[in-house]
């Protein structure tokens, strides 16, 4: 007696499984883009700047250690870039931004860029009148 074998159909189920994966994750994946809900305003920025860039002087003066002011740095930079900016702001924000990946870079090859990147820091807070720092 012949016993009724299920090989045959479990092969074609799992290869139309297969198939069916393979069409879907080659198909184009749709993208979302994301707009922006609400500009910042220029009193939110200057509250929000002002805060970083204190923490920031507080930390970096707080310490002679060179890998805790680079990590301190590192972190500012990072808050710096991911903070939103007024139109307004923009290029002021790129400078301290690119003052303060000086200051990074310093830390792997020179210690004077460090200083002087520094001091052009202080000296953008200090010649900003909206930063009371």
């Amino acid at each position: 007696m012949k016993h009724p074998s299920f090989f045959s159909f479990i092969i074609l189920a799992l290869t139309l499984i297969l198939v069916t994966g393979f069409v879907f994750s080659s198909a184009p994946k749709k993208t979302t883009v994301q707009t922006e809900s609400s500009a910042v305003s220029e009193k939110q920025y200057q509250t929000a700047l002002a805060v970083v860039l204190q923490k920031f002087v507080t930390s970096y003066d707080a310490t002679t250690d060179d890998s805790v002011r680079a990590q301190v740095t590192d972190q500012t930079l990072g808050t710096l870039l991911s903070m939103r900016v007024p139109a307004a702001h923009k290029d002021f924000n790129l400078s301290l931004a690119i003052t303060l990946q000086k200051i990074k870079q310093g830390f792997v090859s020179n210690p004077q860029d460090v200083l002087e990147a520094y001091t052009q820091m202080k000296a953008f807070i200090s010649q900003t009148s909206w930063l009371n720092i």
